[in-house]
């Protein structure tokens, strides 16, 4: 459409339709094929049978597949095994947000958390949301006029992370949580800087940089590109806290090619990743001339800064491995996958 995207996974509103069409020809096959009243009659009955056989199919298919999601709290899809034709396809398994996972969660940030329309995607952190036009329109439907009246907002500046919940019910570092099925939200003083950082692309190593380009954090149009050869380069500051909980940093990368956190240095000290994963994701992006989709890549690094550095400012650089173009980066305590 031309104000919204229509994504992928909308697609299924169609699926009943061969079904409705298979069920008008069920109904009209007795009288072309079969002449006598009792032999119509007879073959009707048949294939009233058939029919009720496989929406009874249909409804315990989706009715386990419903408990397996809802369970799970996303759905995957391992394209290659849908094949239809011999064409390769060039997806691999697929995984999102169900719709209303994506729903109760919005809520409960723009109603219980009370997080602005204007500041949802500066505030809002994680790779399970996705791309902010896939939240565009929950986000302004559930904001007032539509919305009702905003949760209580604390005295500081919160920023909120959407993750996958872990096991027990304490966060830490969180001034508020909420649990949504198997995610939860977790409200936080931000120990990361978000206006402070800057990225560049070179050949060499950090120390050849003589220009940064300065990014606000999150961003959702970096629109970063790195060829054969070379690397990119993020610094920002982060304050450590002074107490002695464990600090874990999240790099989080959406572009049209796969990329990679590979180090994180925080003074002298370079470290290497404690946890990474990386999801093949369509993109459908809005551009001046309309809506572009292809196929692109989210991937969410993990880096243990505990004892890395003594509390307060420090000065972090991310180096990125990758050839292509990056269009979402962001950092954030914790991880959300």
């Amino acid at each position: 459409g031309k104000k919204t995207a229509l994504w992928w996974y909308y697609l299924d509103v169609v699926y009943p339709s061969p079904f409705i069409l298979a069920g008008i020809a069920i109904a009209a096959t007795p009288s072309l094929i079969f002449r006598g009243a009792f032999a119509r009659k007879q073959a009707a009955r048949a294939l009233a049978g058939l029919a009720a056989a496989i929406v009874v199919s249909q409804a315990y298919f989706q009715l386990n597949f419903q408990r397996k999601v809802v369970a799970r709290g996303e759905m995957v899809v391992a394209v290659p095994r849908l094949s239809i034709n011999a064409a390769a396809s060039p997806f691999e398994t697929l995984v999102t947000l169900p719709l209303g996972y994506r729903r109760d969660i919005v809520r409960a940030l723009v109603r219980e958390f009370g997080v602005e329309p204007e500041a949802f995607y500066r505030k809002v952190h994680g790779a399970v949301l996705g791309l902010a036009e896939e939240n565009r329109y929950l986000v302004a439907y559930l904001s007032p006029p539509h919305g009702g009246p905003r949760g209580a907002r604390p005295a500081f500046d919160p920023h909120y992370l959407v993750a996958r919940a872990a096991g027990g019910d304490a966060e830490p570092g969180a001034t508020r949580s909420r649990r949504i099925g198997p995610y939860v939200i977790i409200e936080r003083r931000p120990i990361i800087d978000y206006e402070s950082w800057r990225c560049a692309v070179t050949i060499g190593g950090v120390a050849g940089i003589a220009e940064w380009t300065r990014l606000r954090v999150p961003a959702a149009d970096a629109a970063l590109t790195a060829r054969e050869g070379e690397r990119l380069w993020c610094r920002g500051r982060l304050d450590l806290p002074p107490s002695g909980r464990g600090v874990r940093v999240a790099v989080s990368v959406l572009g049209w090619a796969p990329f990679d956190a590979v180090a994180l240095q925080v003074g002298s000290r370079r470290l290497a990743p404690v946890a990474r994963e990386r999801r093949q994701d369509p993109l459908m992006l809005k551009a001046p001339s309309g809506w572009s989709m292809g196929i692109g890549w989210a991937s969410e690094t993990v880096f243990d800064l505990t004892g890395s550095a003594p509390p307060g400012e420090s000065v972090v650089t991310i180096e990125l491995a990758g050839v292509g173009q990056i269009i979402g980066f962001d950092v954030y305590e914790g991880r959300s996958w």
